[in-house]
């Protein structure tokens, strides 16, 4: 059996009556439907949250050069474009303090975001504790000097040859 869009060639019995499904994706909803019509398929649209333009067809089901019965019901997915609030800068102060109300700061630089404070209630974040770690361990790096960061440097080795390692105990 060989098919084109709309039409079914040989096949015997099975093809009488049945077409294959066109490709509407990409058209109008108006377009789609009217050329699903023109084939004797039922269009049924669906709206979607797409970032397609409104109106737009952005997915079918069945798919393109399905061979189905002239009466199935095509359903089209159409684009509508997600609501963004018009004020945007009200609702993202809203949002800071609605943060801040449960005790995390919220600290800004030229309107934009910089940072979320590293203490909620009194406690350390963890990745606050992670941070802090980190820096204090680079500031022991640096007040060891060079010879501190380089592998099987003076600060590795312990009396008698073993390593130290930074918690200062020897190896066995």
């Amino acid at each position: 059996m060989v098919s084109l869009p709309g039409l079914v060639i040989g096949g015997g019995s099975a093809a009488v009556g049945s077409v294959a499904v066109p490709s509407v994706v990409g058209r109008t909803q108006a377009e789609a439907e009217q050329k699903l019509r023109d084939f004797g398929l039922v269009p049924r649209a669906r709206v979607v949250e797409a970032d397609e333009p409104d109106g737009t067809v952005v997915s079918q089901n069945p798919v393109e050069n399905t061979i189905r019965p002239r009466g199935t019901t095509v359903n089209l997915f159409v684009a509508k474009r997600p609501v963004v609030p018009t004020d945007i800068v009200q609702t993202l102060t809203d949002m800071v303090e609605a943060v801040e109300a449960v005790g995390i700061a919220v600290t800004a630089v030229d309107g934009k975001v910089d940072g979320i404070g590293t203490k909620v209630d009194g406690l350390e974040t963890e990745a606050a504790a992670a941070a802090r770690h980190k820096e204090i361990l680079d500031r022991l790096d640096k007040l060891a000097g060079p010879a501190a960061a380089a592998p099987g440097g003076a600060a590795d080795a312990a009396p008698g040859g073993k390593s130290a390692g930074r918690g200062g105990r020897g190896g066995s």
